[in-house]
């Protein structure tokens, strides 16, 4: 029975050992930043633009604290409609977080 125990004993104390030694350090978050921009740049981004539609409005617009143009009545161009497809396609498998989202901003 001592036997059986010391043995018993004695691989456990290997297993302990064993992952003790193959526990890896963190990544620096240099390595870290390596990693995400290999697999960012396995990632390509393909848009096409089918119909579009726009409408013309007037908005206010506030072109910020001291600049020369101030707050004035502007023509803005608003997207009435849009057909847009995204295809998204890499080699290796992604998970997103969160779904796919799209804003349009801007000039």
């Amino acid at each position: 029975m001592k036997r059986v125990v010391g043995a018993l004993a004695a691989g456990l104390m290997g297993v302990v050992w064993l992952g003790a030694a193959c526990t890896s350090a963190p990544l620096s978050p240099g390595q870290r930043e390596g990693l995400a921009e290999d697999l960012v740049s396995g990632i390509t981004l393909t848009p096409s633009v089918g119909a579009v539609s726009l409408v013309a409005a007037g908005a206010i617009a506030d072109f910020g604290v001291g600049s020369p143009d101030g707050v004035r009545l502007v023509r803005v161009r608003i997207v009435d409609t849009l057909e847009l497809a995204l295809r998204l396609e890499t080699g290796h498998d992604i998970a997103l977080a969160e779904p796919p989202s799209l804003c349009l901003i801007g000039p």
